[in-house]
């Protein structure tokens, strides 16, 4: 098995551009959240940013035994995280981008949950306790 690591990793060497990314997109993984500036961006650069999110730390894969079309699956994706900021983000970007979407907690875990549907399913509730 051969394993290649296509991850990136971003070092600063001046204190300044690491405050920088610091401001703009958190520290840590509960302290992520998006930079505002995107959120005023066309939208084809926040489809980007969605884009390598999910390739970061969101997926395509659904239920296969309930019948999704590749279609359906490539279209729509879920995106874990325990940032709260960076959840609440994400969906005012989707909502943005007119994109329909359920948010799951998870108690356990404190982890948030965001998974995107091309139809309007008026049986999700976004429930946050």
């Amino acid at each position: 098995i051969t394993y290649t690591d296509n991850t990136h990793k971003l070092q600063m060497m001046s204190e300044t551009s690491a405050q920088l990314f610091s401001c703009l997109c958190g520290q840590k993984s509960n302290g992520k959240k998006l930079p505002t500036f995107i959120f005023n961006v066309p939208d084809k650069y926040k489809n980007a940013l969605l884009k390598k999110a999910i390739e970061g730390d969101g997926s395509h894969s659904v239920n296969k035994k309930l019948g999704y079309t590749k279609k359906y699956i490539k279209n729509n994706f879920q995106y874990t995280t325990n940032s709260l900021a960076l959840i609440s983000g994400i969906s005012l970007l989707l909502k943005q981008l007119n994109l329909n979407f359920s948010i799951q907690y998870r108690k356990e875990k404190k982890s948030y949950t965001i998974k995107t549907s091309t139809k309007n399913n008026s049986r999700i509730e976004t429930k946050i306790t």
